[in-house]
């Protein structure tokens, strides 16, 4: 698949009008609700799926759970010809602080699960820029565009790419904004690996706190 075709996806998405439709959480920030995010998102893609992994329990009783979504882009579903991105997120306690909830019952897991398919779609451009806006504000443009012939010549970003970009950002939001933009680095690690990339990005954005 070209990147064309993936970054008109997410120019298309990341630019929807999502007025009427967000609601406001307990820490004060605009949120969309996993059942309108699901609706706006198969409405214009169809052929989408999502699938929750295992959730990863630490030994402080705390649970991470995990969210793949695959859209196909042809009606044929081949399987050459999809788009798949991954997220993780913390179960945690509503509002400001948003700590981590030790031992969460199976309705504080589920939630999570929904709220981090919210973020995964996120991360096809469906309402980043409300995670954007919550890291410290940003303007509403789209990246620039890439110039004539970019596709082409632009050589694939490895993993240890991705870290170098990373190690040079100068804020927390830098580097979420680096991790958004080079998810398609990210959708290739097997589990092990995205573990341990979640580790090593979470040590980075430490040292912003």
């Amino acid at each position: 698949m070209s990147q064309t075709k993936i970054r008109e996806m997410f120019t298309k998405l990341y630019e929807m009008d999502l007025k009427g439709m967000l609601q406001q959480g307990y820490d004060g920030n605009d949120y969309l609700n996993w059942a309108d995010a699901w609706c706006i998102f198969v409405t214009h893609y169809p052929a989408s799926f999502y699938t929750f992994h295992d959730e990863t329990r630490h030994p402080d009783g705390s649970v991470m759970v995990n969210c793949t979504v695959r859209v196909h882009l042809s009606d044929e579903m081949i399987h050459e010809d999809y788009i798949e991105r991954s997220m993780w997120l913390p179960v945690m306690q509503s509002g400001k602080a948003k700590a981590s909830v030790v031992n969460p019952t199976s309705r504080q897991i589920q939630d999570a699960r929904m709220r981090c398919l919210v973020k995964c779609l996120g991360m096809f451009g469906l309402g980043i820029k409300l995670w954007r806006m919550a890291e410290g504000g940003m303007d509403h443009s789209v990246p620039s565009e890439p110039v004539a012939g970019e596709d082409e010549e632009r050589t694939e970003l490895t993993l240890d790419g991705l870290k170098d970009m990373i190690k040079s950002r100068e804020s927390k939001k830098q580097i979420i904004d680096c991790l958004s933009a080079n998810a398609n680095v990210t959708a290739k690690l097997n589990e092990e690996e995205a573990h341990d990339f979640r580790l090593w990005c979470s040590n980075e954005i430490q040292k912003f706190k």
